[in-house]
């Protein structure tokens, strides 16, 4: 029975090798192999053990295709096959049928004087077989020559299109693009609502690619950048270190500008004269001058303090006890070193920072 499929080169056995071979056709037939990968016409195989099990040939016809093959560096390669149990005459009768179709010629002095073998009706029946066999392998091949010559055309025109992309000018809008995300990052609310609002009168929507949105200016140049993180440090400082009158300033000028208990910081300006540095200095030679009065003021100015902060007698005495003993210890370093001194609550304590020192201690 003869089949015909591709077989791995390494699995055909050569026992009698040709005596000469011409170098420009074993070249000829190795530029062909690279480029198609099928023989034509095929190498002729007989299968050397059972057809389930077996997979070594010795090769019968084809010496020049098998040397391009190897030399071609390819895996496998279409072959008929030929089974042990198939005779002598379907074997002649195959390699004669190939010969008559081949330009290339390694008919054997045994084959060419076996010209009875076709004169059998079985020897009739393979030719024919051999005869469609080629015709499907001429086929085949003429088919990956048109697919080899679409998939260079499209490698030709896909490196055109890499050309055109590679010559094609940087984007102009990529300085533009980064004014923006520095606006996004270092921009004030006021700023940022100015982008958006300028975006909405030029295209009547609330947001537009950034490719059609322009800065506005002067607004969000560095120096306003600046400008305006002067003014957070300052309020920044206004809720650590300001009174609650300070700060109760601050939201009702806020209240008023907005008719809004809370607004954006870039909104809110700092009240004055009230929240001006020189204010906070005061406030803080208030505070030293009270921890002066801890440290160095007599009992009697300690307890006008007291007094002055509305604080009850009998607390006024306890109080006076423990400081006395605090100070000879540990000099006090600040007013909230009385909240471990006396155990009084946060709220105790705001009113003795509010409450002005006694005139009678003068520093």
């Amino acid at each position: 029975m003869i089949s015909y499929k591709q077989v791995s080169v390494s699995d055909i056995q050569v026992k009698n090798p040709a005596l000469t071979l011409k170098e420009s056709e074993i070249e000829r037939i190795t530029e062909y192999l690279s480029i198609s990968r099928t023989a034509f016409p095929p190498l002729v195989v007989r299968r050397l053990g059972s057809r389930l099990s077996c997979h070594t040939y010795e090769l019968l016809q084809g010496y020049q295709q098998y040397c391009a093959a190897q030399k071609a560096k390819l895996d496998r390669i279409n072959a008929l096959i030929l089974e042990e149990n198939d005779t002598l005459e379907i074997e002649t009768a195959i390699l004669n049928q190939i010969q008559s179709n081949s330009p290339i010629s390694e008919v054997t002095e045994e084959q060419t004087t076996g010209s009875s073998a076709f004169d059998s009706p079985a020897s009739n029946a393979n030719a024919d077989i051999i005869k469609i066999l080629l015709e499907q392998n001429q086929q085949i091949l003429e088919q990956h020559k048109i697919i080899c010559q679409s998939l260079e055309e499209m490698k030709t025109a896909l490196a055109k299109i890499n050309d055109r992309i590679d010559s094609l000018p940087p984007s102009q809008d990529q300085n533009q693009l980064e004014l923006k995300v520095r606006l996004l990052n270092e921009g004030t609310e006021a700023q940022i609502e100015e982008w958006f609002k300028k975006a909405k009168v030029n295209k009547d929507k609330n947001s537009l690619p950034p490719s059609q949105v322009s800065l506005p200016t002067p607004t969000a140049t560095p120096s306003t950048f600046s400008e305006d993180q002067n003014q957070l440090e300052l309020k920044v400082r206004l809720l650590n270190e300001g009174t609650e009158a300070q700060i109760e300033e601050r939201f009702k000028k806020a209240k008023v500008n907005k008719d809004k208990n809370s607004l954006p910081p870039s909104q809110v300006s700092l009240p004055t004269p009230t929240a001006t540095p020189s204010t906070f200095s005061e406030d803080q030679n208030q505070l030293e001058l009270k921890v002066r009065l801890l440290n160095e003021g007599t009992e009697a100015q300690i307890e006008e303090w007291f007094k002055k902060a509305r604080v009850h007698k009998k607390t006024r005495e306890s109080h006076l006890k423990k400081i006395l003993n605090y100070r000879r210890q540990n000099p006090f370093k600040s007013l909230e070193d009385l909240t471990s001194c006396l155990n009084i609550k946060p709220g105790s304590l705001e009113k003795l920072k509010s409450c002005p020192i006694p005139p009678s201690f003068s520093p």
